[in-house]
């Protein structure tokens, strides 16, 4: 049974800190807060050190940095609706990437940083699309009346993991990336009667983590399996209810939410740690 002694809490601040995600190089962490009044992204360093708001709020959520590290995609509210939209790193050329009468959430970049993956309801149910950063040309992925949700470039550009309901509970599923040009077919990963969703790629494409309720008390924490779905092991046991997770770059760390203090922080957790 894994434990919690390779773990820190990045944040510790008596507001919702949530949603981190890692700079490509390694160096920073941008994630949610509403620290001072109003949802924004924050960037702070890798040690949790001078964390500093990036966008204007009012409700932005769920960063995505670029490959380069230039820009980050989030969420942000609209005229009512939950849309995407672009900052560089710097907080500068703040640019909204979609809208209209719909929600389009959880961004990823592709890993040649030409497109970014989303969830939208714009046919209806909630569906896997990517835009292009530039063209703005935009492709659907999946098509299901369930939802698919939180998609998730694999390294290599080929596939997307996401998770959804489509056979009754949260499973995480594959889709290759040419999407419903290609068929549109989706590779269910995980079975369980538990909830298993947010999936995230370890940074060589061997891997996946992802959330789930499959633990007693059915509070989630994180499991990791191979990226055929096999080998599923429980990788943390933190005493919150763990969710969001993000691989560091260079694979030996993980950063997650957790809300085993009374509210959600970041935490990060050291990999092969044993003290």
């Amino acid at each position: 049974m894994p434990d919690d002694t390779c773990e820190v809490n990045l944040t510790r601040h008596e507001a919702g800190d949530r949603d981190p995600a890692w700079s490509p190089d390694g160096s920073r962490l941008a994630f949610a807060s509403d620290r001072d009044g109003t949802w924004r992204i924050w960037v702070m360093g890798a040690d949790g050190s001078d964390p500093a708001p990036l966008t204007p709020g009012p409700a932005d959520r769920r960063p995505a940095w670029s490959p380069d590290g230039s820009r980050i995609a989030f969420d942000a509210e609209l005229q009512g609706r939950t849309h995407l939209s672009v900052i560089g790193a710097d907080g500068t050329k703040l640019t909204a990437l979609t809208s209209g009468d719909f929600d389009d959430v959880a961004a990823d970049w592709s890993p040649d940083g030409r497109e970014i993956g989303f969830s939208s309801d714009r046919a209806g149910s909630m569906d896997v699309y990517a835009v292009g950063v530039v063209s703005g040309e935009l492709r659907r992925l999946t098509k299901n009346r369930a939802a698919d949700l939180f998609p998730a470039w694999a390294p290599d550009g080929g596939a997307l993991a996401f998770f959804s309901q489509r056979d009754g509970n949260d499973e995480i599923y594959i889709v290759d990336a040419g999407g419903t040009d290609r068929g549109g077919s989706a590779l269910r990963l995980t079975e369980d009667d538990a909830n298993d969703f947010v999936p995230t790629w370890s940074p060589d494409g061997s891997r996946i983590v992802f959330a789930s309720t499959r633990v007693e008390g059915s509070r989630a924490q994180l499991f990791v399996m191979d990226a055929g779905g096999y080998g599923v092991r429980q990788l943390t046991d933190n005493g919150g209810r763990v969710t969001e997770p993000s691989w560091s770059p260079d694979g030996r760390s993980i950063a997650f939410t957790s809300d085993r203090d009374g509210n959600n922080e970041i935490y990060v957790k050291t990999l092969g740690c044993s003290s």
